[in-house]
């Protein structure tokens, strides 16, 4: 369970510190002190109990940037993940891509190639795009609520 630095009332600055604090099993209503996480600055900080062994270390899923291509007369998808470490072009990104491409081969001509409607709202396209790929942990999804009727008034009903 990922873990808001700031609801520890003690101070976390040594690895003593951490392991009197918290524990190695899961996070639950009878076990508050149990192992979590905290993400800051392109680091993850675990916070548990001793841990003596790893057989297969931790494993991190995070959002990067795709592999290169490299073989433009491949036949395999670009979405297919070239290994386990890199990924590939999400396929949310595919039309948006070529069409980046094609925009690219337009503005590079002596005498440029005018772009149609379509090509003209790419960079609308792409933050849409871009969006539909972003919210991957619901975790940390923040829900909007209205006040309580009481405070609300009537709602502009006498409007």
């Amino acid at each position: 369970m990922e873990l808001d630095i700031n609801q520890i009332d003690v101070p976390i600055v040594s690895e003593a510190n951490i392991t009197s604090v918290f524990n190695s099993s899961q996070v639950s209503e009878g076990n508050p002190n149990g192992a979590r996480f905290d993400i800051m600055r392109k680091a993850i900080k675990i916070y548990s109990g001793t841990i003596s062994a790893v057989t297969d270390g931790l494993q991190l899923w995070c959002m990067t940037y795709p592999a290169a291509i490299t073989d433009l007369t491949s036949t395999t998808d670009m979405s297919v993940d070239p290994s386990t470490t890199t990924h590939g072009i999400p396929r949310e990104m595919h039309e948006i891509w070529a069409r980046g491409v094609i925009i690219d081969y337009k503005e590079s001509k002596e005498k440029p190639i005018p772009l149609n409607e379509r090509e003209l709202k790419y960079e609308f396209d792409m933050e849409k795009a871009i969006e539909t790929l972003k919210h991957g942990n619901l975790d940390r999804e923040v829900m909007g609520g209205i006040p309580p009727a009481s405070d609300r008034g009537n709602d502009g009903a006498d409007y």
